[in-house]
């Protein structure tokens, strides 16, 4: 459930390359851009809370809250990638069942 920035950001890859305009990624740019993430990309603070939503007859848990990410690597070609991802998650959300309302992104940029 935690938001790790790998699974974060190599999942928004795989939506970009379905629903982007433009550029996509092939897999050896995946593959090495999920290695940079790992050595690169961390959670630096968060505070998030699990919450239950009740969908008719469904239920999910889910969570509430906000992460701030931070990159070691700031002149990287990946850098700019990873920005340019975070801004497209504002605008397609992250996770599953984003028609429901989950995974809503609010993007604020720290210099």
């Amino acid at each position: 459930m935690f938001p790790d920035a790998v699974k974060v950001f190599c999942g928004l890859m795989r939506v970009w390359n379905l629903f982007g305009d433009g550029r996509r990624f092939g897999r050896d740019e995946y593959l090495a851009y999920k290695e940079w993430l790992a050595k690169n990309v961390g959670a630096c603070e968060y505070k998030l809370w699990t919450k239950l939503a009740v969908m008719k007859r469904k239920k999910a848990t889910g969570f509430v809250g906000w992460v701030t990410y931070e990159m070691k690597d700031k002149e990287s070609e990946w850098n700019k990638v990873t920005c340019m991802l975070a801004r497209f998650a504002e605008y397609v959300n992250v996770g599953g069942n984003r028609t429901g309302g989950f995974g809503v992104v609010r993007l604020a940029l720290k210099t």
